[in-house]
């Protein structure tokens, strides 16, 4: 399966709705359409501001979810808020990923994408490898992963990752592995299983006048974990896997 395809299946899914509201903060994107869709705002200095900036939610709701395929990081944040805006997510069960993962991966190897602030906790029990690209004390920068995934045991990887186009590679490399994808910009949908994953983490925003409130006052994605419900969609074929 070509795993590029990810971009146009999440995106052919899509039922076109009027935006509303875009609300950009200083960690975090927020687009109001039929419900509210976040997504983590990455940003590459190649390309600095957004273009028609004040004229987005006179696009189309398809049209603003295209912007996800843009190589300005923060056009495609807005992109990727966006299909979780108009995106009706499929009805899943309230668990945290990393509540689940501990209980299950205890000696396995783990590799997570993404510097998430629970991941210290797996390191009790399990190998754990952490990359990022702007790595932290402790994590291994994103080039290292096409040496560990093909190793891992179990890969988690942030939703973010469709932002600056490594999912596709991620998810080649992570083949063997058991795969959750993960966190508030992941679109909650069985698509994924069609490219390999095994578990769908995301959530769902329980108050959306407060979340909008935080976005613009700056909020990381740890200070809205009261404001979100987590929903985790499991493919049934392997769930008994891990």
């Amino acid at each position: 399966m070509e795993a590029y395809g990810i971009y146009e299946d999440l995106l052919s899914s899509l039922k076109d709705a009027k935006i509303k509201e875009i609300r950009m903060g200083l960690h975090m994107v927020g687009v109001k359409s039929k419900r509210l869709g976040l997504s983590l705002l990455y940003q590459n200095f190649e390309h600095v501001g957004i273009p028609k900036a004040g004229k987005l939610t006179k696009l189309s709701g398809l049209n603003l979810a295209r912007h996800v395929l843009s190589w300005n990081f923060a056009e495609a944040s807005i992109g990727l808020a966006t299909i979780n805006a108009l995106m009706h997510p499929e009805k899943g069960e309230g668990l945290n990923a990393f509540d689940w993962v501990k209980e299950r991966a205890k000696g396995k190897k783990i590799a997570v994408i993404g510097h998430f602030p629970r991941t210290e906790e797996l390191k009790n029990e399990s190998r754990v490898w952490v990359f990022e690209r702007k790595p932290q004390k402790g994590d291994f920068p994103d080039s290292a992963e096409e040496y560990y995934l093909p190793k891992a045991d179990v890969v988690m990887v942030t939703g973010s990752a469709l932002i600056n186009k490594t999912m596709p590679r991620i998810l080649t490399l992570s083949k063997n592995a058991y795969t959750i994808v993960l966190g508030p910009s992941t679109p909650v949908t069985r698509t994924w299983f069609k490219y390999g994953i095994d578990v769908v983490a995301g959530s769902n925003v329980k108050d959306e006048k407060m979340v909008l409130k935080k976005l613009s006052e700056g909020a990381t994605g740890c200070d809205l974990v009261r404001d979100l419900e987590f929903s985790m969609i499991f493919n049934q074929e392997t769930r008994g896997k891990l």
